[in-house]
């Protein structure tokens, strides 16, 4: 089991989430519908809920957790996706971005587009969260499996019981 962390600074108590980790995806990569996204760093692990090999978060005890996810991709033509967030192994939020989503940086003959999301999911010991890219525009406008250049972040913290 985590144990969260406290550490005093005058009168204020603070207390550290017993569970908090940062991946990190940076270049091309090849989305697989329904399969979870593996993220290429993992920055850290406090509490080691996050396991690379799967892409998952485990939580190890029940309590209320943020996700937070931060896209970039370069691309010459803004594109319509989705971001699936899934709770063992079901589709839990959907997140579609399309160019209304994007932010241009007005980089003269390309596109520089991101978007960025946060949620909060009340989990038990054992449930796990991760990620699955479904990108249907991409493949059919373009007819390339593999995404142009991307960094893409996934974290995610324990808030309280």
């Amino acid at each position: 089991m985590a144990v969260s962390q406290t550490a005093k600074q005058g009168a204020t108590t603070i207390n550290y989430p017993s569970a908090a980790f940062r991946a990190t995806m940076k270049g091309s990569f090849t989305p697989s519908n329904q399969n979870p996204v593996i993220f290429s760093d993992e920055e850290f692990d406090d509490g080691n809920n996050y396991n690379p090999g799967s892409g998952h978060f485990i939580a190890s005890e029940d309590g209320l957790y943020m996700f937070n996810v931060n896209f970039y991709m370069a691309i010459a033509e803004l594109s319509s996706d989705t971001i699936f967030l899934r709770l063992n192994g079901k589709r839990k939020e959907t997140y579609i971005f399309t160019s209304a989503d994007f932010t241009d940086q007005g980089v003269v003959g390309t596109s520089r587009n991101s978007f960025a999301f946060s949620t909060l999911l009340r989990l038990r010991k054992k449930d796990f969260v991760n990620l699955e890219y479904a990108t249907k525009w991409w493949r059919a406008t373009v007819g390339l499996d593999q995404l142009p250049p991307i960094i893409m972040l996934f974290s995610g913290f324990k808030i309280r019981d």
